[in-house]
């Protein structure tokens, strides 16, 4: 993690020293030091993940519509879909989840969207990543969380045909391209072992 990343979420220094307590103005610190500071203190203490959900988009005003995926991790397996429609998309496969409704957060539309789609209840661990995909029908921003499921029997209410993948077999499916970045990371980070 580079200064560059840090350039990229404006407003994340500020959002780490306040919920810190810091205030470091006049310590002489030069800027690559409170970066490096930074980057040792969000990896030891995970805060990363927690600035970042302060920094997500609620609602989409370029065009592209936000849609939220929930990566389903149990026993080392992570949870896939495929779709049923449109045609287009129609065998493809998915991490499930949904478009975000006018006044709802992203968790609050993936909570909702795992519970129509599957009938089941997750619980949010974290958010993972974005991918932006410009499809035939629209541009999409896939906002992804690691979650946990807590309780229900999967059901597929719009899909036709879930799957437990283990990482070894997740490459192998015919993912849609925007769920594919997701699917590469994964590979590289192992998280579902």
């Amino acid at each position: 993690m580079g200064g560059q990343v840090f350039c990229e979420r404006a407003g994340l220094w500020g959002i780490f020293a306040r919920n810190m307590g810091m205030d470091l103005e006049g310590t002489g610190f030069r800027v690559g030091t409170i970066f490096s500071l930074l980057e040792y203190t969000l990896a030891h203490y995970n805060l990363y993940s927690i600035m970042l959900e302060q920094q997500l988009p609620e609602r989409q005003d370029d065009g592209l519509k936000l849609v939220t995926a929930a990566l389903i991790i149990q026993d080392g397996r992570g949870l896939i879909a495929q779709r049923a429609t449109p045609p287009s998309l129609a065998g493809f496969w998915e991490f499930p989840g949904g478009l975000l409704e006018d006044g709802e957060s992203l968790e609050e539309c993936l909570i909702r969207e795992i519970r129509e789609e599957l009938e089941v209840n997750i619980s949010i661990s974290r958010w993972y990543g974005e991918s932006i995909y410009d499809y035939d029908s629209g541009s999409i921003n896939l906002q992804a969380f690691v979650c946990v499921l807590e309780r229900g029997s999967l059901k597929p209410n719009v899909h036709s045909k879930l799957v437990w993948s283990s990482l070894e077999e997740l490459s192998q499916w015919q993912f849609l391209p925007a769920d594919i970045p997701f699917v590469e990371r994964l590979v590289a980070e192992g998280l579902l072992v």
